[in-house]
């Protein structure tokens, strides 16, 4: 055997070995891993395709030598389009419609032995670049390209250790499609990418070793080696957050209904705030965003309320609600103040909301209520709509009703005007809480896509004037199909 077969054979080992890896490790998203098994399977089937092609050049075969090409050509770009996918948080058609490139070039590759677009391999065996060529060594390119955007756009505050060593990976395959381009003799690419597999599952154990488990965040050990690098030189922000009744829906619902809350709060605070921090779970049901610089207060009010609007969407109010309690606190630059004052004033202000939250609950909740009615509290009444057929459904309310007042099918608009009727609402928002009977002005408001919508208004409680507001969320799977909306209304 040649020394290239050799090599080809070590490289072979090296990508077994990584799929071992893979395959045992617990550190890793499972989309991750699927990705980076998937890309080393590739490579696999281009080394063994290389030592292939070396065995028959002994007795040359026209077919087979182009079977093999063909064969090396297939996956060669699906290996930089595995490994962009195993950078993504997410995948959905946007990442399917990312691989149409890849495609493309499949398609050149199996037609190449009949029109020579990607190579041609004469009588006499000799191999030449065909006039397409190009196109696969663009595509893997740009596969390449992306994926470094994609990795400074999904994760945009990394540490500079990790910044280092994702672009000398990024450097190392960008070198080698620019050798494959211009010296298409010379196969560094594939080995170059067995090598850059491995380097990248390594890199992303390390990653994951930061990480928290379960929600993607990262851990405590993070987070205290962030906070030991804080000086009082820096302009930061923070913001905490931590779950509402997450032991009771430990103990009503389990445990895995617990995991399920965390998960959604790491999901929606990321989405709101990864572009202007690093969030932490450095608690049990504790979460915080370390933010560079000073953020303005209006921003971070904006911010917050999407999270609470973004929970509400998620939650499944015949079930459970999903609810956190939040609060932030900033530093100036070279203002001599300690981290752990600055986190405590974030912490207050988190408890002042823990405690509004608190306070929405019957005083005379007992310990073995549930743990549906017990998050549901923070809302005085929680209604299903049906807009197609104007029917409402309670699911859940704190106002006592007679049989008489159901006595009519429940339809939207008679309960509205009962609402009204009871005289609870302040004279001066009855219209704006009329909107609720306007039901096709809510469908063509959902029907456009929008997330939610909101309606304010004044309402009388013992003798006492108490705003109040209405959330309207459309149900997980609205549509024409399932016109079903779910009207929260809780004091403000």
């Amino acid at each position: 055997m040649t020394v290239e077969i050799y090599f080809y054979l070590l490289m072979i080992i090296c990508l077994l070995f990584l799929i071992i890896l893979v395959r045992r490790s617990p550190y890793i998203h499972h989309q991750k891993n699927m990705f980076v098994q998937h890309s080393a399977y590739a490579n696999l089937l281009i080394l063994f395709c290389f030592i292939g092609r070396n065995i028959i050049s002994v007795s040359p075969s026209l077919p087979m030598a182009n079977l093999i090409e063909v064969l090396i050509y297939i996956p060669a770009t699906a290996i930089p389009y595995f490994l962009l996918m195993a950078s993504k948080k997410q995948f959905g058609l946007k990442e399917w419609l990312t691989f149409i490139p890849s495609g493309l070039v499949t398609i050149l590759a199996i037609s190449s032995p009949f029109t020579g677009a990607l190579f041609h391999i004469s009588e006499d065996y000799s191999y030449t670049m065909g006039p397409l060529f190009f196109v696969s060594c663009l595509v893997t390119l740009f596969y390449f390209i992306y994926w470094i955007v994609n990795s400074f756009h999904e994760y945009p505050y990394m540490e500079p250790s990790e910044i280092v060593y994702e672009s000398l990976l990024f450097l190392f395959m960008i070198a080698a499609a620019v050798i494959q381009f211009f010296y298409p003799n010379i196969h560094s690419i594939w080995t170059e990418s067995a090598l850059a597999i491995l380097l990248y599952y390594f890199i992303s154990i390390e990653f994951s070793g930061k990480c928290d488990i379960l929600t993607g965040l990262r851990n405590r050990t993070s987070y205290d080696t962030r906070v030991r690098n804080l000086t009082h030189e820096e302009a930061y922000t923070i913001i905490i957050f931590n779950a509402n009744r997450l032991k009771e829906t430990n103990d009503y619902l389990g445990h895995e209904e617990g995991d399920k809350f965390l998960t959604v709060i790491a999901q929606v605070t990321s989405r709101v705030f990864h572009r202007y921090g690093i969030g932490y779970r450095f608690g049990g049901d504790e979460f915080c965003f370390i933010c560079k610089g000073v953020l303005d207060e209006n921003l971070i009010t904006e911010k917050l309320g999407k999270v609470d609007r973004m929970l509400l969407q998620k939650s499944n109010p015949e079930y459970m609600i999903f609810s956190v309690a939040h609060g932030f606190a900033t530093h100036e630059a070279f203002v001599p103040e300690l981290f752990e004052d600055v986190f405590q004033k974030a912490y207050n202000d988190m408890y002042k909301t823990k405690r509004r939250f608190y306070q929405t609950f019957h005083t005379g909740a007992t310990e073995r209520q549930s743990a549906v009615d017990i998050l549901f509290d923070s809302y005085f009444q929680i209604i299903a709509i049906n807009l197609v057929k104007d029917e409402f459904r309670i699911i859940k309310t704190n106002i006592p009703i007679s049989k008489e007042t159901c006595k009519d099918d429940f339809h939207v608009t008679s309960w509205i005007s009962r609402y009204l009727d009871s005289g609870l609402i302040l004279e001066s928002d009855r219209d704006n809480f009329k909107r609720l009977t306007d039901l096709e002005f809510i469908k063509s408001h959902f029907y456009a896509g929008n997330p939610s919508l909101s309606i304010h208004f004044s309402r009388l409680v013992k003798g006492k004037l108490t705003p109040a507001t209405v959330d309207l969320i459309p149900a997980r799977n609205f549509g024409r199909d399932n016109p079903i909306v779910y009207v929260y209304i809780k004091n403000t």
